[in-house]
């Protein structure tokens, strides 16, 4: 666990741009993803729309000199707390790498950073089925909603 480091993504680093999109298709690749890899003509969309988004923050956690582990997050607001709140829309550790650590790591540095900050909250999806990352998710502090909160969607 010693060798962890964790950066902010920083797409203007090519080396960010390649673990970023390898990274995600690791996610995609999984069990709990669709089996397939992200489509190679939106490669370049989704890096070059994240580097626009000013509510943007990427983490990688490295061990030694190899990515292993990005969260994708967005800052949000809550108006019924009147504080920025931190939405992790992406949690991803390759498969190579998961019951190390990382995934741990990486949470308590977002939790950290979002205390720092004055976040009123760090909240995260998470497939219901997804037992494994609810457990680690739970063993860092996470629980679900007082009422449960339900993500829905309208697809277009």
């Amino acid at each position: 666990m010693d060798n962890f480091t964790i950066e902010h993504v920083d797409l203007t680093r090519n080396e960010h741009r390649t673990a970023l999109i390898s990274l995600l298709n690791d996610y995609m690749m999984d069990e709990k993803g669709c089996e397939k890899t992200l489509a190679t003509e939106l490669h370049s969309t989704i890096l070059n729309d994240l580097s626009k988004h000013s509510s943007y923050k990427g983490y990688l956690l490295t061990d030694g000199n190899k990515y292993i582990a990005l969260a994708n997050c967005f800052v949000n607001y809550s108006t019924f707390q009147a504080r920025y709140l931190l939405n992790i829309h992406d949690f991803i550790v390759s498969p190579k790498s998961r019951r190390n650590g990382a995934g741990k790591s990486l949470l308590l540095h977002i939790v950290q950073e979002a205390k720092q900050n004055h976040y009123c909250r760090v909240n995260l999806e998470v497939r219901e089925d997804n037992l494994k990352a609810l457990a680690m998710y739970s063993t860092q502090g996470f629980d679900f909603c007082s009422p449960n909160m339900l993500f829905i969607e309208k697809k277009l």
